[in-house]
């Protein structure tokens, strides 16, 4: 009804687009369910005034890549992808145009006004992206005026110390969705204890860490750093827990008791132990008599 494939209406359920419940069923990753019919009616109407990317590229004044980006983030909602490609309802289209239109015009730039491309470009680093900025407007968080109506969104300007003062907001959202990057994360890992970006970076290399790349960054997740913290602590942590000496430590880890996860002895200039908490709890746990044998 939709022309669409099976993967797509799992996902318009999961944005709420489509009512509905799939289960998995069998063990080769598929999948049964029902959808609300008149949900689907609802879609099919909205889809028989879509259009498709180069169209609302068009009708926008933007690039493909970047309707592109609009749908992935939620600006454009309710766009499907079908086998056609991505189709993208008028009234979808109609909230960023109105949003142009009814932007007060002005004439006399100056510098607290910067244009959408200007404002990503100085701002992108810290985590703004077009469709963030387009959102943050419609959400009046951001003040926008029309400077050229022939380039349509691109000829929006927006205020520069506004868009500054939402910054630590998009930071903290770009961090939810992709986690941290290196650099900052050594500031956070260990609540109390910085860690240096080279021994980050070392932790990764060793496989203890996972990160993935968003753009030219090297990113954490927010999942995989709660798993780090889960399965790993540093050295301080371990004599606090364990109620021990620095002294004791190493005898116990000569005697092969507890051994760190990222030694120096197996990584040359390794900057800091980490032990995993298994371990640790292990030995505290253990009778203190056999222990300190």
């Amino acid at each position: 009804m939709l022309q669409a494939r099976n993967g797509t209406i799992n996902e318009l359920i999961e944005r709420g687009i489509l009512i509905g419940h799939v289960h998995a069923a069998g063990s080769k990753g598929r999948s049964v369910g029902l959808v609300q019919r008149e949900s689907v009616e609802t879609l099919r109407q909205d889809l028989k005034s879509a259009v498709g990317v180069p169209a609302a590229a068009r009708r926008l004044g933007l690039g493909i890549s970047a309707v592109r980006d609009l749908i992935h983030d939620g600006v454009l909602p309710r766009a499907v992808r079908t086998n056609r490609g991505w189709r993208i309802p008028a009234r979808s289209l109609s909230a960023l145009e109105t949003l142009c239109n009814s932007a007060k015009p002005i004439r006399a730039i100056g510098t607290q006004w910067i244009s959408l491309r200007e404002a990503t470009r100085i701002f992108g680093p810290a985590g703004l992206t077009l469709s963030q900025l387009l959102a943050l407007i419609q959400e009046g968080r951001v003040t926008a005026r029309l400077a050229d109506p022939d380039q349509l969104l691109h000829g929006l300007v927006v205020a520069k110390h506004k868009v500054e003062a939402v910054l630590p907001d998009v930071r903290r959202r770009q961090e939810e969705l992709h986690g941290l990057p290196v650099h900052r994360l050594g500031k956070t890992l260990f609540p109390g204890r910085p860690v240096k970006v080279d021994v980050i970076k070392k932790w990764i290399n060793a496989g203890l860490l996972d990160a993935h790349r968003v753009g030219r960054a090297r990113m954490v997740s927010p999942s995989e750093i709660r798993r780090f913290r889960q399965t790993y602590c540093l050295r301080e942590e371990v004599l606090r827990i364990l109620g021990v000496p620095n002294s004791t430590l190493k005898r116990w880890q000569d005697a092969g008791k507890i051994q760190p996860a990222y030694p120096e002895r197996l990584f040359p200039h390794a900057g800091l132990y980490l032990y995993r908490r298994a371990d640790v709890e292990i030995l505290r746990s253990a009778p203190r008599r056999r222990v300190a044998a």
